[in-house]
């Protein structure tokens, strides 16, 4: 397979290695913490990164992820926390955790809200008819499709504002990509027969939409910010053209976007006037990790409740219990 050759000026590629080398180095103990629970996965998807052209900084940031971690403790919020260099790479899966997380919550806060004129919120989903284009082309060919919906007379009628979630599916067997948006939708009633006709005359070829109510805001908001920190299925990367098609198409391309009265809402905001105040420092998490193999019974029960609470791995299933109470002086 020819790698994929990124387009960047001399200026581009001289500033990425030049930011490469501000990026602290994560030590040994910082990525064992964040990244063991799928740290084969996190191998093989850096091998795309560099097959898909990554510059010398996004590979920089990606392997030092987790670097200079920092644990704290709040005695309002009765909990740890975690501060460190994060790369924030769409593919990198804690980071996208935590911006499925953030999402989440918004979209929750959102939902709470009492719709006005007797709207009511909905879940839609649409789908393109499946095609052998490239993915990036039909990325945004859905996108369109989506802007000609929203004109047409019965969505306009119905239909006020709201979110969509981008999905992308892919079948290793016939190696078909298939793209289709969630959307949470405030507005009116919309039958589905109509919705159908609309989506149809959009694309010209598709005609596969589920419409339904919404009964739960958090449920809601977890079905659709799950598509957040998921991306695509599990056997793209498992297929290094496959891989590397799906990199280059989401460069530029945003998995979430709002639309008619929830335009200017920020999926991604944070909104720091919820921050608790009191975060201490308890410790750089490397040092803790190393007192703790050195026999420090404190700071094994400290690593034991960080891995119980905070580590990330998206096949353990989380215990709802309080984990035995430390105090760190």
């Amino acid at each position: 397979m020819k790698p994929y050759k990124a387009k960047e000026t001399k200026r581009q590629r001289a500033n990425a290695n030049f930011y490469s080398h501000i990026v602290p180095p994560a030590e040994p103990e910082e990525t064992e913490f964040r990244h063991a629970c799928w740290q084969n996965h996190r191998d093989r998807i850096r091998r795309h990164l560099v097959n898909a052209g990554s510059n010398v900084f996004q590979l920089n940031r990606w392997d030092e992820c987790g670097s200079e971690c920092l644990v704290e403790w709040s005695d309002t919020a009765d909990k740890y926390r975690l501060r460190a260099n994060y790369c924030k790479n769409r593919h990198c899966a804690p980071c996208a955790k935590a911006r499925a997380g953030l999402l989440a919550a918004n979209l929750r806060n959102r939902l709470a809200e009492q719709p006005q004129n007797n709207d009511r919120y909905r879940f839609i989903c649409l789908t393109l008819k499946h095609s052998s284009e490239p993915l990036a082309n039909q990325i945004k060919r859905l996108y369109k499709c989506f802007t000609k919906l929203r004109k047409s007379p019965c969505w306009k009628k119905s239909q006020r504002g709201g979110t969509a979630v981008l999905e992308v599916k892919w079948t290793p067997g016939s190696r078909v990509w298939h793209p289709h948006l969630h959307i949470v939708s405030e507005g009116d009633f919309l039958r589905s027969k109509d919705l159908k006709d609309a989506w149809f005359k959009a694309t010209g070829d598709s005609f596969v939409t589920d419409i339904r109510k919404l009964d739960s805001g958090k449920d809601a908001a977890h079905y659709v910010t799950k598509y957040i920190s998921k991306g695509t299925s599990d056997a793209v990367w498992l297929d290094d053209a496959a891989a590397v098609e799906w990199i280059t198409a989401l460069k530029g391309t945003r998995l979430a976007t709002t639309y008619g009265t929830w335009r200017g809402f920020q999926l991604m905001h944070h909104d720091p006037r919820n921050d608790v105040t009191d975060w201490k420092p308890v410790g750089l998490l490397r040092n803790i990790a190393r007192q703790a193999w050195a026999g420090s019974y404190l700071d094994q029960l400290l690593m034991l409740r960080l891995e119980e609470a905070l580590q990330f791995d998206p096949h353990k299933q989380r215990k709802k219990r309080e984990p035995p109470h430390i105090c760190i002086q």
